[in-house]
């Protein structure tokens, strides 16, 4: 953040003009790996990633435009053996970065090979070519 200070003397008063740089709100956007490389805004919700890992079976049941396609683009970057070799500039900052979970053990690509994972994108999947 900047500061740029005008003075005006003798008269009038005092003005400060702040000069922010906000960041960019990815409205629309799901790809986590994007949105973080991007340095766009981004609400850590990776601490939940624990509590996913702490159940058998998950479902995700949320409105629309809830951000469920984000959270399995971020499970996506987490799990999959293509990203690892992005994990710390996509993942510093965040919960993960700081302390990976127990079961991911692969963060240092060295130790062990990281999951194989499928994204199936459900939503670009039209009605019209649904078979009923």
């Amino acid at each position: 953040m900047g500061y740029a200070r005008v003075r005006v003397t003798r008269a009038v008063r005092v003005t400060t003009v702040m000069v922010v740089d906000y960041p960019h709100i990815p409205y629309g956007q799901a790809d986590f790996r994007r949105i973080r490389l991007n340095r766009w805004l981004y609400v850590d919700k990776t601490r939940f990633v624990r509590r996913l890992e702490a159940v058998h079976h998950a479902v995700l049941i949320r409105p629309r435009r809830f951000g469920k396609t984000c959270w399995v683009s971020l499970l996506e970057n987490y799990y999959s053996r293509v990203w690892a070799k992005d994990f710390d500039a996509v993942f510093s900052g965040t919960d993960l970065g700081r302390s990976p979970t127990a079961a991911a053990t692969w963060c240092c690509a060295s130790i062990s090979p990281r999951s194989t994972t499928l994204c199936l994108p459900w939503s670009s999947i039209s009605r019209s070519t649904a078979v009923t």
